[in-house]
């Protein structure tokens, strides 16, 4: 009997090959994730995420006025929240938000609201805010301040300590440090 000879349909597949092949795949995929993991980290956008941050800057500094307005309600509950938002957008955009603070003559309303007996949340958040504000190195800030009589106010506070505001007398005081330099450099 005669034996054919074995045909090879198709062609072969050599292990050691498709395994570095597979190695290298892997290798690729890795080196990626890890340069976008990396560029993320470092905030590096690329020109679409940054147009669409920037969409999204100029509709919050729409609203400023609105929720500057917000500061000057009745209600403590809206005044916390309108706080916190403007803290946000001062930490996050800063001399504008500050100067529109300023243009809207609110830094009286803020002081009030720190100096609040009554409602200790609303005191630390407007503390708080203000605090943000004046790390900013801004003098037009430190004039309005002082123009309003700022200073004299927050010693006050600091005067009659209460034990449950310790928050709000550690922030008072990282306000006049700021104000009087000591955190510029």
């Amino acid at each position: 009997m005669q034996q054919r000879p074995q045909r090879n349909f198709g062609t072969e597949i050599d292990p050691v090959r498709t395994r570095q092949k597979r190695q290298l795949d892997v290798l690729s995929l890795r080196k990626q994730n890890r340069s976008e993991l990396l560029l993320k980290r470092r905030e590096i956008l690329t020109q679409q995420q940054q147009d669409l941050q920037d969409e999204a800057l100029q509709a919050k500094l729409v609203n400023v006025q609105q929720i500057i307005r917000g500061l000057l309600s009745s209600e403590k509950i809206i005044q916390l929240e309108n706080c916190k938002l403007l803290s946000d957008l001062v930490g996050r955009i800063g001399k504008r938000v500050i100067d529109e603070i300023i243009d809207q003559d609110c830094l009286f309303s803020i002081l009030q609201l720190i100096s609040d007996q009554k409602f200790v949340d609303v005191s630390v958040a407007a503390a708080f805010l203000l605090l943000r504000c004046t790390y900013e190195e801004n003098t037009k800030l430190s004039d309005e301040i002082i123009r309003i009589g700022g200073i004299s106010q927050l010693c006050s506070l600091l005067i009659t300590p209460q034990l449950d505001r310790k928050d709000v007398t550690e922030k008072i005081l990282w306000i006049i440090g700021n104000l009087a330099g000591e955190s510029r450099a």
